[in-house]
């Protein structure tokens, strides 16, 4: 427990000093109106800040559709699994037609979902660097069953919840 703490304290100060500031002035030219996710004081009001300059904001937005249309495009597949080393020649043909199968239903699972209702949220972060989203636990059983998988539901987290550290020898660490 002491080293959670230690890490979190670590990533703490590590937002405090590079993070925190930048990532609200970012957000205010880049995405007007959701600056207000930085702040930590209890006003809460919709009204944006005044800016005198739409460019970052036009260039964000476009950027961050083209990056979520290409990287998840909504009318063509873009989840894509393959036979592994495991599974005997023999059974290759068959595996295949099995994971062509599960394709189809995992992509209408994920079509079913609000994923690409929260993913616009989740590319608005990722243009600006670290993005997160909170992914349900999906049901997909295993064959003959698997037409039945869906995922519940898709959650886009804010940059300003994403806490993590970085240090040598380690991945980061994220926590909320």
């Amino acid at each position: 427990m002491d080293d959670f703490k230690t890490r979190f304290q670590a990533a703490k100060t590590e937002r405090q000093i590079h993070q925190e500031g930048r990532g609200r002035e970012v957000y205010k030219f880049c995405f007007n109106g959701r600056e207000r996710e930085w702040d930590d004081t209890g006003k809460k009001t919709s009204d944006p800040e005044e800016i005198f300059t739409d460019r970052a904001a036009v260039i964000a937005e476009e950027f961050h559709g083209e990056l979520f249309s290409t990287m998840t495009p909504e009318n063509a597949p873009w989840v894509e699994f393959e036979a592994g080393n495991g599974i005997p020649e023999e059974n290759v043909a068959e595996a295949e037609q099995m994971i062509a199968a599960y394709e189809k239903t995992v992509a209408k699972a994920i079509k079913a979902s609000n994923y690409y209702t929260e993913g616009q949220t989740v590319f608005q972060d990722a243009v600006v660097g670290t993005c997160g989203m909170w992914v349900d636990k999906p049901f997909c059983p295993s064959p003959p069953f698997a037409r039945l998988c869906r995922f519940r539901s898709f959650t886009s987290v804010s940059a300003r919840s994403v806490w993590l550290t970085v240090s040598a020898g380690r991945s980061s660490t994220p926590a909320t």
